[in-house]
């Protein structure tokens, strides 16, 4: 017989350097939101306004930030929550599985197109209009907001958000070929911080330090 599915508490709990409050043998084979989960699966309360889906969710375990207080068991108690959680997807959902089609998960418009070679990961959003062209990879948690518009053979990891200010109606084009867009921790701590898409035709997102001009996309980080 193969190895059980899923993993075990205090696996996670070792994996994403959290403090467990609970049976570290009980098996998760999952990953769900507060409002669908269930005994079998593990959710994350990561904004506090969802404090009473999560008081009243169903699932076999939460992830939450090392301050939560008054939730019931099991608990996974991290000191940066929303790197336990990139970190929690990628254990189910490892980035090297990706194949066409989109996750049960993601939330995507009914007027985005996605080409059928592009894979959509678990709980990413892809916003109004949005165009993902062929064998693009949206990894896991990632926001790809209206009108912005992902070339072929582009790769968007965790946490990477796509948006911009520009109300123009003019589309946005990100085409990164081999450089791949990573998480933008340093844009989170630079505000200001824009990644204005090349002029070359096929060149890559690169940053910038620029203030944000009204044709310039400005580039959020959660």
């Amino acid at each position: 017989m193969g190895a059980p599915a899923g993993f075990t508490l205090g696996e996670l709990a070792a994996a994403l350097r959290a403090t467990l409050e609970g049976d570290p043998g009980r098996r998760v084979t999952g990953v769900a939101p507060l409002e669908t989960a269930g005994p079998e699966q593990v959710s994350f309360l990561i904004d506090a306004r969802y404090r009473a889906s999560a008081e009243a969710s169903r699932a076999g375990a939460l992830l939450v930030a090392e301050d939560v207080s008054g939730l019931r068991g099991p608990l996974l108690r991290s000191t940066t929550p929303q790197q336990a959680l990139i970190a929690l997807l990628t254990l189910f959902h490892p980035p090297a599985s990706l194949s066409p089609g989109i996750h049960p998960s993601a939330v995507v418009a009914s007027d985005a197109r996605i080409d059928p070679s592009a894979s959509i990961g678990a709980l990413a959003v892809i916003g109004a209009d949005a165009v993902i062209g062929p064998r693009v990879r949206v990894h896991p948690l990632v926001y790809v907001g209206p009108h912005v518009e992902v070339g072929e053979e582009s790769v968007l990891h965790p946490r990477v958000v796509l948006g911009c200010l520009n109300r123009s109606g003019e589309r946005l084009g990100v085409r990164a070929h081999r450089p791949e867009l990573q998480g933008l921790e340093d844009a989170a701590a630079a505000p200001d911080a824009v990644l204005a898409p090349s002029s070359a035709a096929m060149g890559s997102a690169t940053p910038s330090t620029a203030a944000p001009t009204a044709r310039s996309p400005r580039w959020a980080s959660s």
